[in-house]
C-alpha cells in the first residue's frame, strides 16, 4: 500500500511539473545524458516486468489478486514516462519514492526481497535520470 501512494504522489507531482512546463528541453542536450536517461528506464523496466510476471502469473493460476500486481505497473510505469520528460525533478522524485519505501520496509523487518524488488530499481533509476538532468543542466 506504502509503494503505491509515495507513487502516486510522485508522479502527481512530476506531471503537474510536466502539465505546467512541459518537457526539459535540455534534457536530450547531450550523448551521455540521452544515455543516462535510458539507462534509468532500464531498472524500472525490470520492476515492470517482475510486476507483470506476478500479476499475469496469479491471475493465470486462478487467484484473481494477482490483479494488485498490475495496479503496481500503473504506477510505475507513469512515473518513468514522467521522469523522462523531466530527468532532474524526476530523479529527485524517483530517489524519495525509493528511499521512503526502503525506510519503511526497513522499520516493518522486511528484508532485502521487498527493498530489492521494490525500492532498489527506483534509487538506481532515480541516481542515473538525477545526473542525467544535472548534466543537461550545466549547459
Amino acid at each position: 500500500m506504502v509503494f503505491l501512494l509515495v507513487n502516486i504522489v510522485a508522479s502527481a507531482i512530476v506531471g503537474f511539473l510536466v502539465l505546467r512546463y512541459g518537457r526539459d528541453p535540455r534534457a536530450g542536450s547531450l550523448r551521455r545524458a540521452h544515455w543516462l536517461r535510458i539507462g534509468g528506464l532500464i531498472p524500472l523496466g525490470f520492476q515492470v516486468a517482475i510486476f507483470l510476471l506476478f500479476g499475469v502469473g496469479e491471475m493465470a493460476s486462478g487467484d484473481w489478486s494477482g490483479a494488485g500486481h498490475l495496479l503496481q505497473v500503473a504506477v510505475v510505469a507513469p512515473l518513468g514516462m514522467l521522469a523522462w520528460m523531466r530527468p532532474f525533478e524526476g530523479g529527485i522524485a524517483l530517489l524519495m519514492v525509493g528511499i521512503v519505501i526502503a525506510v519503511t520496509y526497513l522499520a516493518y523487518g522486511l528484508m532485502f526481497p521487498a527493498i530489492a524488488i521494490l525500492a532498489f530499481p527506483q534509487l538506481v533509476s532515480g541516481v542515473l535520470f538525477f545526473i542525467a538532468g544535472v548534466d543537461s543542466r550545466s549547459l
